[in-house]
Formats: structure tokens, sequence, C-alpha cells
């Protein structure tokens, strides 16, 4: 009768060890979920758009296409840089952006990149010959523990609305 009864308190004890290293391994992935949701939702998050251009028709006037980047984030993100890209028919022309070097945004603030061009009449050339553009934008940035970041965006220029639509994003 007693090895019945020994056999019975190594088997509790046995489902019990096991039981707990289960308890244990949820617990631990509960954990690795809350600091990840603690993560994604207490650092900077830049949000592109909305994307605009502006074409003289005349080159007088610069012609100017303004990105548009906001931390919709909780925290600062510092060392933003963005590059921008306008594609016009596939083909890139020569462009310059400012601001160029790294800014800071802080959470709910808006930094407008503006992208000028050496030709200052490609943006109304290519809207009167309603040829395709499209605008990359990748940024770059860091939160204030030195985690980084980045956006990418891919617009394309609609005739129908006479604006650009987003076509893709991702966020990492």
């Amino acid at each position: 009768m007693m090895l019945f009864w020994t056999a019975v308190i190594a088997l509790a004890t046995i489902a019990y060890v096991v039981t707990s290293v289960r308890l244990l391994n949820i617990n631990a992935s509960t954990l690795k979920l809350t600091k990840s949701m603690f993560e994604a939702t207490n650092r900077p998050f830049i949000a592109i758009g909305p994307i605009a251009s502006h074409a003289s028709g005349r080159s007088t006037r610069p012609e100017l296409v303004f990105v548009h980047a906001k931390n919709v984030g909780n925290l600062p993100a510092k060392k933003i840089v963005a590059k921008i890209n306008v594609l016009i028919n596939k083909s890139n022309p020569q462009s310059s952006q400012f601001p160029c070097d790294e800014v800071i945004l802080f959470p709910t603030t808006i930094e407008v990149f503006t992208v000028t061009f050496d030709n200052p009449d490609t943006m109304s050339a290519a809207f009167n010959s309603r040829l395709p553009i499209d605008v990359h934008v990748s940024v770059d940035y860091e939160s204030v523990d030195q985690k980084k970041f980045t956006t990418n965006c891919h617009y394309h220029y609609n005739y129908t609305i006479e604006g650009f639509r987003i076509v893709d994003a991702t966020w990492a």
C-alpha cells in the first residue's frame, strides 16, 4: 500500500513540475508581448503625407515637391534623415532637397521637406504631358534610447484627383 501512495505522490509531483514549466513559459511569452506592446506605443513614429506639388507653368517661380513628415508617436524622433526620390516617367530629374541635414521632431509636430529641381519647368512639363510621377520617400530616425526606425512610402500622382495617392508604405 505504501508503494501505491509513493507512486501517486511521484505522479502528482511530475504533473506539478510539468504544469509549472508550462505556466513559466506562458508567463515569459506574455511578458515579451507586453514589452513589445509597450515599446510599440511608446516610441516615435514618423508618418509621411500628404505630398503636394507646386508647378508654376513658367520659369519665374521655382517648381517644388513638398513632403510632409509628422511624428504621430509618443516620444521625440531624432536624427531624422529623409531621402526623397522623384521619378518622372521612370527617370530621376536632377534635384536638391531641403532640409538635407538631420532634424528632430517632437510628438505631433510636422516637418516639410522640399524638393527643388535644377530645371525650373520639370513639374509643369510632366503635368502638361500627363507623365507618370512617382515619389519614393525613406525616412530613417532614432528614438531617445538610440533605437533605429525607418518609414518607407511610395506615392503616385493621380491625374483624376489631381493629387498624390499612396501606393505602398512600410514601417520598421
